[in-house]
């Protein structure tokens, strides 16, 4: 008996060890024009919200330096996010923004993650692609052209004098290429223009096909989960669709992502993603571009999901000294699952048959050290 008690203890603590430790570390990455100060009030929340969580505020690329070419940002974002995955061996999370704009990853002791917001959620996801043996789990983007950008509204943010329908004269050359905002400017109307200049949106996209596509779709389908957040009311995203890899066509329509060849082709695993139940498209309006990482209904309605998930866990958690007590009382799941009910409490006789007490007494033992002890039940129990 007092084996059986061991073993259920033991379980009983690993399961509620893993659950203790199952918040993730987090890396917040600015947006474009901005640097770590900017996402302070976003760490906050989720140390408050997920107590305990190791926050990573990144301040890699901060303001103007934020305009450099995106592979030069991928490329030491990856020696950034590696380093802060050898941390945490167990993998990460990781969330990404753009624009005032965040980039954050939540990264956890037994699964990395990355997040980000605007550009940095674009960025993110890219850094992640060129890591074949990544450690991500769970990667967030937050309102990210992870399909382009086309609009005014954007490129006025960053050159108030540019038009859209103009600057790929500038944007689509060696010169122009140059700068990050560039390198994922997708004209729909100058795809030619688009496929040779452009040196990054179209190959990490895949729709250029490379040595590399394999390595960039390989890494992104080994995550356990990619949300990909935006909302008709962004004001910047253009299209807002683009957030979930929706784009316009050459007439301007929008077209959903489950309706271009990014998916429909897999290209770079989307639909791998969501066959599996990996892929989650979350539109919410009422937020502008600038309010999503400072934007509590947003953070917190994660922390709803965040709850629903750790009442399955405990739920998982119970059934296992259940199976335990089946196998080593031989009563019934159903009849022991009535007896371990929070509100149930056992009889002294129930708890004995399921092997939690050998004895039940009606009096504490008469006996003292130097007195032998009864040898049997019938010696020293009574019924209460």
């Amino acid at each position: 008996m007092q084996f059986l008690r061991n073993v259920i203890q033991w379980n009983l603590f690993l399961g509620a060890f893993a659950f203790i430790v199952s918040y993730k570390p987090v890396i917040i990455m600015h947006g474009i024009l901005s640097g770590a100060d900017s996402m302070k009030s976003l760490q906050r929340e989720i140390e408050l919200l997920h107590f305990g969580t190791k926050v990573y505020n990144c301040d890699l690329f901060s303001n103007w330096f934020s305009l450099e070419n995106a592979w030069k940002q991928v490329n030491v974002l990856r020696d950034y996010f590696q380093t802060i995955g050898k941390l945490h061996p167990g993998g990460i999370i990781v969330i990404g923004n753009i624009n005032n704009y965040v980039k954050f990853c939540l990264i956890s002791n037994t699964s990395l993650g990355r997040s980000g917001h605007s550009q940095g959620g674009l960025l993110a996801r890219a850094t992640i692609q060129t890591m074949p043996n990544h450690n991500v789990k769970v990667f967030i983007s937050l309102s990210s052209p992870q399909a382009g950008q086309y609009g005014t509204n954007f490129l006025h943010l960053i050159f108030p004098d540019l038009a859209a329908r103009t600057v790929y004269e500038l944007f689509y050359s060696k010169v122009g290429q140059l700068t990050s905002v560039a390198n994922y400017w997708n004209d729909p109307r100058k795809q030619d223009l688009y496929r040779r200049y452009s040196v990054f949106l179209p190959y990490i996209n895949n729709e250029i096909q490379t040595s590399n596509s394999s390595i960039f779709r390989a890494a992104l389908t080994r995550l356990d989960k990619m949300v990909l957040i935006g909302g008709p009311d962004d004001g910047v995203i253009t299209p807002w669709q683009s957030s979930h890899f929706g784009f316009f066509n050459g007439s301007l329509d929008v077209i959903p992502f489950n309706e271009r060849e990014i998916f429909t082709s897999d290209t770079i695993g989307l639909k791998t993603l969501a066959d599996h139940g990996k892929l989650v498209i979350v539109a919410k309006p009422f937020v502008h571009h600038l309010s999503w990482h400072r934007n509590r209904n947003v953070i917190r309605e994660g922390q709803a999901t965040d709850i629903q998930i750790q009442a399955k866990e405990i739920i998982k958690l119970k059934e296992q000294p259940t199976n335990i007590y089946v196998k080593h009382t031989m009563l019934s799941y159903e009849r022991l699952h009535e007896l371990m009910e929070r509100d149930s409490y056992m009889s002294p006789k129930e708890a004995k048959s399921m092997g939690l007490v050998d004895h039940v007494l009606a009096h504490p033992p008469a006996y003292t050290n130097s007195i032998a002890a009864p040898t049997s039940d019938e010696e020293d129990e009574k019924d209460i």
